[in-house]
């Protein structure tokens, strides 16, 4: 089996045609709400990978993929390891031979069992250490850098290869061209996202300004409130608000009253039958009119009092006739 195939056991997921998303952004004193984007994971979201069978390595295609993944041969690591294990056996032997030597005194009989004795004791510990190396190695291949069975393996820089997607795109209608506008629009998509993030941290500076320059303003006059709080007084914001509230009541309930003029179509004496504004529009206009008739009757006493001023009536015939002869 070849590592190309190997790259053919799995793919990623894809995902559907992105859906209308919620307002870009929201921002507050205290927080910078930046939704993340929904950007679909590939531009050819409507690709489906048709299921594929599990792939079978072989030992042979295990220890190539380990190979590959690693960046060299676990067999050659383990040698070299057992080899410098094996190299710390010589100095050991030739300490104990020199020892031994110098109990020995030159002694040609004595010598010779030195000789003897030191190379059993390198043969020993050579056995040794291979028996003890081999079970090491056996075991770092089966277990450390094996690849049991049924696992599907995948390296890191052909994750998500799938050669069918290329089939795909060259067979849909308008190919490459509808895939570079999916891209173009999800760049414009983008470069909108960060302008609003911009934008914001921008409001964001020029709302703690005014913050400052208010919390400053506050400090300068907050010496006032906090002599009326000490003095037991009620503030004066909370004596204008009662006022404020008892004026917008008062100037509702007369809009109730609000007496208007009544339609000169409408009889008097049928006027409470169309309703209470009618009626009271009907009383208002009466009790007008009354006071006019009281109005001209004082002013036709005042006539006749200064009439009798100037005469009688008899004075005002004589001086008629008087006229009249002239």
């Amino acid at each position: 089996m070849s590592r190309k195939s190997l790259s053919h056991a799995s793919h990623l997921p894809t995902k559907s045609a992105p859906s209308p998303s919620p307002p870009a952004a929201s921002s507050s004193k205290h927080t910078l709400d930046m939704p993340p984007l929904d950007l679909p994971d590939s531009i050819t979201w409507d690709y489906e990978p048709a299921p594929r069978a599990p792939a079978t390595l072989s030992k042979d295609d295990k220890e190539a993929f380990m190979a590959e993944l690693m960046g060299f041969e676990p067999y050659h690591v383990l040698s070299d390891i057992a080899e410098h294990a094996r190299q710390a056996i010589y100095p050991t032997v030739s300490s104990v031979e020199g020892w031994a030597r110098s109990i020995a005194a030159n002694r040609a009989a004595h010598d010779a069992e030195v000789d003897r004795g030191s190379h059993a004791f390198e043969t020993l510990l050579e056995n040794v250490i291979d028996r003890a190396f081999d079970k090491y190695t056996a075991y770092a291949l089966r277990n450390a850098f094996g690849v049991p069975d049924g696992v599907q393996l995948v390296l890191p820089w052909q994750k998500g290869r799938d050669f069918a997607r290329a089939e795909f795109v060259a067979e849909m209608l308008g190919g490459e061209d509808v895939l570079a506008a999916r891209l173009e629009a999800l760049r414009s998509k983008v470069e909108q996202a960060r302008l609003v993030r911009h934008r914001l941290e921008m409001a964001e500076a020029v709302l703690d300004r005014r913050l400052q320059v208010a919390e400053h303003r506050r400090k300068e006059v907050g010496f006032v409130r906090d002599a009326v709080v000490d003095a037991g007084l009620a503030p004066l914001d909370e004596k204008a608000g009662d006022v404020v509230d008892a004026l917008s009541t008062l100037h509702s309930n007369l809009e109730d009253v609000k007496m208007q003029p009544r339609a000169p179509g409408v009889p008097p004496g049928v006027a409470w039958e169309t309703g209470r504004q009618a009626y009271l529009s009907w009383a208002v206009g009466k009790a007008l009119a009354s006071g006019r008739e009281e109005v001209s009757a004082d002013r036709l006493d005042a006539i006749e009092r200064q009439t009798a001023e100037i005469g009688t009536e008899a004075d005002l015939e004589q001086l008629s006739a008087a006229a009249r002869r002239k």
